[in-house]
């Protein structure tokens, strides 16, 4: 009986001590707030380079913003690659008209050699001058490929 009644008592003062703690404490959520001041490192570096290389015109971005990859980043100033275009075809224009005064120029000399009044060498020279205009003409042609592969390139 003792036993019994030493557990009744036990019982009862657990009941009563989780009553009486509910009545006393409530718990809280504690909220701290603390203020850090420094400097963040980003995880990756990444290397910028151009395909090709002038004055900065235009920047189309700021520090943070996200790049759309269909957009330029920066446009380069093309004044120098315009003029460039702009001499080349001035040469190639010069040469063209070369290419006709050669052209009668062989026409010329391949007459009057059938008649023996000139030489095969004069000839010859004539001849020689059309090919050399033609393939001046030609290279100015790829070099007019590049410099407008090159325009693209700036915007």
């Amino acid at each position: 009986m003792q036993k019994v009644l030493g557990v009744l008592l036990l019982i009862s003062g657990l009941i009563a001590t989780e009553i009486h703690a509910q009545a006393l404490v409530t718990a809280q959520i504690a909220t701290q707030r603390e203020v850090f001041s420094g400097f963040t490192r980003a995880r990756t570096l990444l290397t910028l380079s151009a395909e090709a290389s002038g004055r900065v015109e235009e920047i189309n971005a700021d520090v943070g913003d996200r790049i759309d990859a269909k957009l330029p980043l920066v446009c380069l100033d093309d004044t120098f690659i315009k003029l460039d275009l702009r001499a080349n075809r001035t040469e190639t224009q010069r040469l063209e008209i070369d290419v006709r005064h050669y052209r009668k120029q062989v026409k010329r000399f391949s007459q009057l050699l059938k008649q023996k009044s000139s030489s095969e060498s004069q000839l010859d020279d004539a001849q020689r001058n059309l090919d050399s205009a033609r393939s001046q003409i030609a290279s100015l042609k790829v070099q007019n490929e590049k410099l407008r592969e090159k325009k693209s390139a700036t915007a």
